[in-house]
């Protein structure tokens, strides 16, 4: 048929041509070189598309593509902007590494559906509390990052896009995004530990004083707390001040009860997280994070990327027997160190950069405490036997719980996942796992940790 009539067979493949300039495909095995940035609101895209392009340069070229508002405004068919501007993208393409298409404030809707279309990622300005209906149109398999030109724009925004990131409208948020683009985001991710989490801490000095620049956070139980803190943008001073006050300062675990559900009432550990976090949510963070939990009910692990800050660590930190467990809907939350205590395989799962594993896991050194008693009172033998059956020196319950999380962990290796920058182990054998009492021990730990990873892979300073 197509052969009896030259017309229909010229004309399908001008409309295939077309079809193939319109639309990119959502996945490439290369990194993103096309990025299109949308101004949604009054604000102005151009200042915060120089300061984009100026953080992508030092990654590599860079070009942007800005017609004004007035020529993009005025086309009524898309077919127009495809025969305008393809050739020119394609050029432009061919000669730099990355190539921002701007619709600003005022562009129009073809403008704007255009760059959606041809752009491998999308850079959202978000400059009003709740998104405009035509954010809709923004749509796509590709993935987005928001640019918050205001300190808290509503989750709906979340909602509306996915995100896969957010940062805030200033040169550190320029920067994050723009390693992000380039595929050279460090990411952090910590492993649960009990009081021996507390040398996170100690690492993140070490690193962030060394140059070392995270843009992602995420982690598990102690891992979890020390990520949000991070993420937060606390320095590591103040980070390290905080968990004196409220960690080390508040003996987090002493509001012992009749274990009907757990061995502590849990509000020692409510206070702590809520005077850490306040009400932030995780929408609002200036820095990427995660923690993990487990659901109970269906055994499944669960990845906090959205709401409460302050719900989320509190879930993850929740370890079963010693602290009571979070409701959240139908779900019922404890510690994902049951699961996935060093939530390695998840951060790596990003691929906009590398990633930094911080590895509790040492050779368990049984603390010579009893129960709940301090660890300097040792019952007599009589007692002993009758409170556990045996002459022998047994560690107390929390700490066998915390160490069967060690335990059920210690099956990944983390070299085998992709993107593992570094694996820094600090050596908190001689740190008992709920002797927040130690923190400095628990902090030079990890410095230590960390200057020998530093000393033996200079590069992961950029």
């Amino acid at each position: 048929m197509l052969e009896a009539t030259p017309l229909l067979q010229s004309a399908m493949l001008r409309a295939m041509a077309r079809m193939l300039r319109q639309s990119r495909p959502a996945k490439t095995a290369r990194r993103p070189r096309v990025i299109g940035v949308v101004s949604n609101g009054d604000t102005a895209a151009a200042p915060m598309v120089d300061a984009i392009a100026t953080s992508l340069d030092s990654h590599g070229r860079t070009a942007v593509i800005a017609p004004p508002v007035e020529t993009t405004s005025a086309v009524q068919e898309y077919d127009e902007l495809v025969e305008a501007f393809s050739e020119t993208l394609d050029r432009a393409e061919r000669s730099n590494d990355w190539v921002l298409v701007v619709a600003d404030r005022g562009a129009g809707d073809l403008w704007r559906h255009y760059v959606s279309a041809q752009s491998d990622r999308l850079v959202v300005l978000v400059d009003q509390r709740y998104p405009p209906d035509a954010v809709d149109s923004l749509a796509t398999q590709r993935p987005v990052h928001l640019i918050t030109c205001l300190a808290e724009p509503d989750p709906s925004w979340w909602d509306r896009l996915a995100p896969v990131s957010h940062h805030p409208a200033n040169s550190d948020g320029f920067g994050a995004l723009a390693r992000r683009i380039a595929g050279r985001s460090l990411g952090l991710v910590m492993a649960g530990g009990g009081a021996r989490g507390l040398a996170h801490f100690g690492v993140y000095q070490e690193l962030t004083e060394a140059g070392v620049v995270i843009d992602r956070f995420g982690g598990t139980s102690s891992g979890a707390i020390a990520s949000a803190a991070f993420a937060l943008g606390m320095d590591a001073g103040d980070a390290i001040a905080a968990a004196r006050e409220f960690i080390a300062g508040s003996d987090p675990l002493g509001d012992y009860t009749i274990p009907i559900s757990a061995l502590t009432r849990g509000g020692r550990v409510d206070r702590l997280v809520q005077g850490f976090f306040g009400n932030t949510l995780i929408e609002h963070l200036p820095r990427g994070f995660f923690s993990v939990s487990a659901d109970m009910i269906t055994g499944d692990q669960i990845i906090h990327r959205r709401g409460s800050v302050s719900g989320a660590v509190r879930a993850s930190i929740s370890i079963p027997g010693l602290i009571p467990p979070v409701h959240n809907g139908e779900q019922l939350l404890v510690d994902g160190g049951l699961l996935n205590n060093l939530p390695a395989n998840v951060m790596c799962a990003d691929t906009d950069g590398e990633v930094i594993c911080v590895d509790l896991r040492r050779t368990f050194v049984p603390s010579k405490g009893f129960g709940l008693l301090p660890p300097i009172v040792t019952p007599p033998g009589l007692l002993r036997r009758l409170l556990t059956g045996t002459d022998n020196a047994l560690p107390p319950l929390q700490e066998t719980l915390l160490r069967a999380f060690d335990l059920a962990a210690s099956t990944a290796n983390l070299r085998e996942l992709p993107r593992v920058a570094a694996i820094i182990e600090p050596d908190v054998s001689k740190i008992g796992v709920l002797n927040f009492k130690q923190i400095d021990a628990a902090l030079e730990a990890g410095r230590m940790a960390a200057r020998a990873a530093l000393q033996a892979q200079p590069d992961l300073v950029r």
